[in-house]
């Protein structure tokens, strides 16, 4: 079961134009629409058939028992909706496959689109049509000023707020429509959906004058712009690291009160998210705080190698020149590693994306609770640890991989209180380095320092 819990604005910080398509006054205009991937039968190559419902029925014991309904007399239900001629596989909206959502000429309606999906990546557009889409809000915060969109990709867990209007009569797809370009980005291994998701129908022509909105409410103090910090304001620095297999920061998911991290209440964090996977996207997720998007980095190693058809789960960190890593996994073991290592391919977006102008995921100053972080990527996040104190919990947003291991939890403490005891490391081995020289001193706190005297970490090359 999926569904929306929203919390509605008040209208007396609305603009007159927001408030005519937003719930409390005007619901009729703020259109919730929920993506699940309910309908997804259809295995289109073994790497892929963990998708399918039949399978997940069959793995969970689910009462449905498929295989044992026969559409023909050689031919089971289960097999029938699995075999990719058939084409069941579908992206269900507000548990409608396909609905028609209504518009008239000019009119203007809300979009809240929540993707609850496991792993899918959706990229969606308006297809042949002149209907215009404007980004209000990501993942429940406010942007800067509305901004015109053509496409926007969503991942599992991610909430988009979306202004449309249509200025022709017709009937138009609302899908997800990846792009050559798109495909390459997210690698081989990622699972992009190509669908229709709902159908937009437009007929008549509204009698009032509709205007998209122009001015949006302020996000909170807490979530100032942070771009322009100085390096002194930020107490607290750390790595996340997401890699070939299912791992957070070299080792997998231990205890609510194992913590990977921890600082003192109110204080400026900037983040360094890694994803040392090549071939695939992870979504990196915080509960409780939102965070700024600061830079793009151009990412410089290391990578990772997860072989499972090697016999036993073959899993190594690599330099660029195929060199295996001094820091390893946790659990690494360098008799399960293949002689040649994984070849490297520098991806789509290890040459393109890490640029602040074409990344098309999450533009640079924006707030977000869940970022997609393409393969080989190194992403700059900043936010404040405001108020709160107790367990932070931080995992890939794909629910396989969490499920699996790759979470983990930082510990927010009172001022003046004590930082010890976190394992940043994991046996010794650290995340976003490679070779033995590479340096990790998150806090400067025992750390070694650079040249400079200052606290360095080794995964810090913004481009600004």
């Amino acid at each position: 079961m999926a569904g929306f819990l929203i919390i509605e604005d008040d209208p007396a910080v609305m603009s007159d134009e927001l408030d005519a398509i937003s719930c409390p006054n005007n619901c009729e205009n703020d259109v919730p629409l929920l993506f699940g991937p309910w309908f997804v039968y259809a295995v289109h190559s073994p790497i892929l058939a963990f998708r399918s419902f039949a399978l997940l029925q069959d793995m969970w014991g689910d009462n449905v028992r498929l295989p044992v309904v026969n559409v023909t007399e050689n031919v089971t239900l289960a097999d029938w909706l699995m075999n990719p001629g058939n084409g069941i596989d579908y992206f269900l909206t507000n548990g409608q496959l396909q609905p028609t959502i209504t518009l008239k000429k000019r009119e203007i309606k809300r979009f809240r689109m929540l993707t609850a999906g496991m792993w899918e990546i959706l990229f969606i557009t308006i297809e042949g049509s002149s209907c215009e889409m404007q980004v209000l809000a990501w993942d429940g915060m406010y942007v800067d000023r509305p901004y015109t969109v053509t496409k926007v990709v969503l991942i599992t867990g991610q909430r988009l707020d979306i202004a449309v209007k249509c200025s022709e009569e017709g009937s138009f797809k609302l899908k997800s429509a990846p792009s050559a370009d798109d495909l390459l980005s997210v690698g081989p291994e990622s699972v992009p959906y190509t669908g229709t998701l709902a159908t937009i129908v437009v007929n008549g022509t509204i009698n009032a004058i509709m205007d998209f909105p122009e001015e949006l409410p302020s996000r909170p103090s807490y979530n100032a712009d942070l771009r322009n910090l100085t390096y002194e304001q930020i107490q607290g620095r750390f790595v996340v690291e997401f890699g070939p297999g299912f791992e957070f920061n070299r080792q997998p998911y231990v205890s609510p009160t194992y913590y990977r991290y921890k600082d003192e209440v109110d204080t400026f964090q900037e983040w360094h998210l890694l994803n040392t996977n090549p071939v695939k996207v992870h979504p990196f997720h915080t509960h409780v705080h939102h965070f700024q998007v600061v830079s793009y980095n151009k990412y410089e190693g290391p990578y990772g190698h997860f072989d499972v058809f090697a016999g036993p789960p073959s899993k190594a960190f690599f330099d660029f020149q195929g060199k295996l890593c001094y820091h390893q996994d946790q659990d690494f073991f360098a008799s399960t590693v293949r002689p040649d290592p994984f070849p490297l391919v520098l991806t789509h977006a290890w040459n393109e994306s890490w640029t602040n102008e074409k990344s098309i995921y999450n533009p640079v100053g924006q707030w977000r609770d869940t970022v997609i972080m393409p393969p080989l990527s190194n992403i700059t996040i900043r936010f404040q640890l405001h108020r709160y104190t107790g367990p932070l919990y931080v995992h890939c947003h794909n629910l396989f991989h969490s499920d699996h291991g790759m979470s983990g939890v930082v510990q927010v403490v009172g001022r003046g209180e004590s930082t010890s005891g976190a394992h940043v490391s994991a046996g010794g081995k650290w995340p976003g380095t490679c070779r033995r020289e590479d340096v990790y001193s998150p806090n400067g706190a025992g750390g070694i320092r650079s040249r400079a005297g200052l606290p360095q970490i080794y995964v810090q090359v913004a481009h600004w």
